[in-house]
């Protein structure tokens, strides 16, 4: 996928960032949806709920985090890939 020595992406490169950003985008609002909607956990009684809670809330933060680091990470380098 990446030009390597080229100056430019062929259109199948350009359609297939395409797709991984969309995919990127859809999973990061599905995190995003989770952390907030959880976000309370602490003000759940039953404990075990709220430990639950807990345990969506963080997990998917790290994940969000995680996941956005490596997008970020993987074209740092590339200008062909960042647009202007």
């Amino acid at each position: 996928m990446f030009a390597d020595e080229r100056s430019y992406y062929r259109p199948e490169d350009d359609d297939e960032m395409r797709r991984m950003l969309v995919t990127y985008i859809s999973l990061r609002s599905a995190l995003i949806r989770n952390v907030w909607r959880y976000q309370r956990f602490a003000q759940i009684e039953d404990e075990k709920l709220r430990l639950r809670a807990l345990l969506v809330h963080y997990t998917a933060a790290a994940v969000l985090y995680d996941y956005s680091a490596r997008f970020v990470l993987a074209f740092e380098h590339s200008e062909e890939a960042q647009r202007r």
